[in-house]
């Protein structure tokens, strides 16, 4: 599988919105690390991101909402949260 920007912004966003568990995306990540085939003009940028989250079952270093954050504008995304109350 060919790991893109647009493959990893995907993922962070399930994970922001509880589509995906951190226990999923960390597997996903190291998955990728291993397997995966990182697109070549960004190589060095997904690595070190794929890197991160990895590690992000680790408790000393976890992934926070700033990290996300980081993560999604490093790759080229301007991040907003939009929340919407549900009918009761």
């Amino acid at each position: 599988m060919l790991i893109t920007i647009d493959v990893v912004s995907e993922k962070l966003l399930k994970y922001i919105n509880r589509e995906i568990t951190v226990a999923e995306l960390v597997d996903w990540s190291e998955r990728m690390i291993c397997k995966g085939e990182l697109e070549e003009s960004q190589a060095e940028l997904l690595r070190d991101i794929l890197g991160h989250i990895g590690l992000a079952d680790v408790k000393e270093f976890g992934l926070t909402w700033d990290d996300c954050y980081e993560y999604l504008k490093k790759l080229g995304y301007q991040v907003s949260v939009e929340a919407t109350k549900r009918a009761s």
